[in-house]
């Protein structure tokens, strides 16, 4: 059984099994959103409730047609008489329509796109663009609060000048202050957003990183620092052995769940005194300052402990510039890329450069005798690439512009489902909306494809996807899309008595797939490809949404770690369900019911707690540090452990049966 892991911890970690995977928030995102390789920044905002759950208007005979469904991302429930603010989404953005959501939290709205603000009612996030149908649409908003963030010792002394970073899942960063004398920094309005955390770092302290609770009951966050006990020297150098200063130092976790830890800069020999020995242990080492951006994976410690001292060979800036020849329209994008990057995954990151119009001479610097791969897109198309290799300051290297390849405007009409976003030529982009023939609420989006062979992936509001293949001709096109028929789909989630399961999130994965077929436009092939989709269970244990017609590999998932550290688990009967059209379909999944575990250690018997240790439950495991920890556990798991960085107990526990949240107490021994 793979364990679940919600974590509020009191110092670093990291995984240590490769399927814990990362999950999504519902009010960071819709509770039903496309999977797969969308992992943008845009989906957090942008996508915001358009693609949840369609609120069943037959449960109530007084429910409107058509609006939206005001629900607390925290508890689950709906928001009645509260008020809001709703203006079109092409509208002025200074006149906003207030508007009082009715006893079961619906505010009627005519379709299109709306945007939304629940602020004066004490609700995030700001500007939700919504984009309403027929039908009543989910929006999940999360409650607005402020706070103080108070960083202890374990004497509880407050730590003055420790940095604190509040973020969102990955490491999508919402602000960052530092403690002043008395150890307390204050977060401003702020919403609470599933997966908030808060990271703190000092450099005599080992990181922390706590969620900041749904339930958060105190004004005062409490996060408490464990001291380094080692220190070590990095230096850093060039490729020729001479000494870097103003080179800065950052460690992030491998998982990349958290934003990287900033360590400091070297001095004018070209070393930093780091302390304790955290950012070893799957961690990456960034590089910056007067070192062209770079990253690398550290070494692996000896196992009596890290070496005194650490050398780095990084490569130096070197300014110059680029001589420009040929033309391009409009603004150009210069990419800057390592060719061959190491198999460690150690290189130059990607760097780029905006410029509104092509200049004859384009001022930056490279890295020193590293070959760099140079590319010049304009309009999204590249123009030119090549490589180079820069020594000496001053540099000066032709680069030739080709001319652009012929391109064909491409015009996208979706009659029945909203754009939500289109991908094309390696760039993500989000769909701006104009209403064409407002009696029918079709879309139209423009895209500009290359001459002799494109491929565009179109995807729709709730999360279904259309991939279309041509050969642009001499002639722009107009090209009708759309999601594939859809099926109402009702799962009903209930554990093996029977009884409803709430606050999971049933992943759906769309185990086949259609095949390119003929369209409306002469060279132009379209395949639907949309594959997975989240759908939340409800107070009720149903999880309502509509679905193309296929076989679904099924997989759940606890609501309260979603854009957190966590993992899914196969359900108890067969884990697919086969989805037929016309539909309707409704399907009885049984779900193991989690838990909350509550897991606080004791000291050994000299009176010792190790600076990090792992979490074990079945075969899992997880990196962590400080005190105590919380899980979040299926009901069929009966022990958890407790090892130490080689893999050795150091103690055990078996699980209280029956109560929620259980806590247990383990009392570390000798490794064994």
């Amino acid at each position: 059984m793979v364990v679940l892991f919600a974590l509020a911890l009191a110092g670093g970690y990291g995984l240590h099994r490769a399927n814990f995977g990362a999950t999504i928030g519902p009010g960071a995102a819709t509770v039903s959103a496309p999977s797969g390789n969308q992992a943008d920044p845009e989906r957090a905002t942008a996508a915001a409730s358009e693609g949840g759950p369609r609120f069943d208007a037959a449960t109530s005979a007084d429910a409107p047609s058509g609006g939206i469904v005001l629900m607390d991302a925290g508890s689950g429930e709906r928001l009645p008489q509260l008020q809001i603010a709703c203006s079109p989404a092409g509208g002025a953005p200074n006149s906003p329509r207030p508007r009082r959501s009715d006893g079961d939290g619906c505010v009627p709205l005519s379709p299109g796109i709306w945007r939304i603000d629940a602020s004066i009612a004490g609700f995030g996030p700001p500007d939700l663009e919504v984009a309403v149908a027929d039908d009543l649409q989910c929006v999940w908003l999360q409650r607005v609060v402020e706070f103080v963030v108070r960083v202890l010792d374990p004497v509880r002394e407050p730590i003055p000048g420790a940095g604190a970073v509040l973020f969102d899942g990955g490491d999508s960063v919402r602000t960052a202050l530092a403690t002043g004398h008395d150890g307390t920094t204050e977060i401003l309005q702020t919403w609470l957003a599933p997966g908030l955390r808060i990271q703190v770092s000092h450099p005599a302290y080992e990181p922390a990183c706590v969620a900041v609770d749904q339930g958060l009951s105190s004004r005062v966050l409490d996060v408490h620092l464990q001291p380094c006990r080692t220190a070590w020297t990095l230096r850093a150098c060039d490729a020729t052995q001479v000494p870097m200063s103003g080179v800065t130092f950052a460690a992030r976790p491998a998982t990349g769940s958290a934003p990287a830890v900033p360590l400091g800069s070297t001095g004018v020999d070209g070393t930093l005194v780091v302390h304790g020995d955290w950012m070893f242990d799957g961690c990456h080492w960034f590089f910056a300052g007067a070192a062209y951006d770079y990253r690398c994976t550290p070494p692996v410690p000896r196992d009596v402990g890290v070496d005194s001292e650490i050398v780095v060979a990084l490569p130096r800036r070197i300014a110059g510039s680029l001589a420009v020849a040929g033309t391009a329209d409009g603004p150009v994008r210069w990419r800057f890329l390592e060719p061959e990057p190491d198999p460690s995954g150690s290189g130059i990151l990607a760097r780029i450069l905006e410029q509104p119009a092509v200049t004859r001479l384009v001022p930056t610097d490279l890295p020193a005798d590293r070959p760099v791969l140079v590319e010049c897109l304009a309009g999204g198309t590249l123009i030119s690439q090549q490589r180079i290799r820069v020594g000496a300051p001053g540099w000066s290297l032709p680069v030739v512009l080709d001319v652009p390849a012929a391109t064909r405007r491409l015009y996208l009409r979706s009659p029945v489902a909203a754009l939500l976003r289109i991908d094309h030529g390696g760039r993500s982009t989000a769909a701006q909306h104009s209403i064409v023939g407002r009696g029918n609420g079709t879309h139209a989006l423009q895209v500009d494809v290359t001459r002799g062979g494109a491929t565009v992936l179109a995807t729709f509001a709730g999360g279904a996807q259309a991939l279309l293949v041509g050969e642009p001709g001499a002639d722009d096109v107009v090209l009708t899309v759309g999601p594939p028929p859809l099926v109402p789909v009702e799962v009903a989630l209930q554990d093996g008595q029977g009884q409803p399961v709430r606050d999971v999130v049933l992943r759906m994965s769309r185990a086949t797939s259609g095949e390119l077929a003929a369209t409306d436009a002469p060279g132009w092939r379209s395949m639907d490809c949309g594959s997975v989709f989240w759908l939340r269970a409800g107070p009720d244990g149903l999880a309502r949404h509509d679905l193309p017609a296929a076989r679904y590999d099924l997989e759940i998932e606890h609501l309260a770690v979603r854009d957190s550290l966590g993992a899914g688990w196969p359900p108890g009967n067969p884990g697919f369900v086969e989805v037929v059209a016309p539909g309707p379909a409704r399907f009885v999944v049984t779900v193991p019911r989690p838990r909350r575990v509550r897991i606080e250690l004791e000291c050994d018997g000299r009176g010792v707690l190790p600076g990090r240790w792992q979490l074990a439950v079945g075969a899992g495991s997880v990196l962590l540090g400080g005190t105590a920890c919380e899980a979040w556990l299926t009901e069929s798991e009966q022990e958890v452990r407790i090892l130490d960085l080689r893999h050795r107990e150091l103690g055990a526990a078996r699980l209280p049966p029956g109560r929620e949240p259980a806590e247990v107490r383990i009392r570390l021994a000798e490794p064994r």
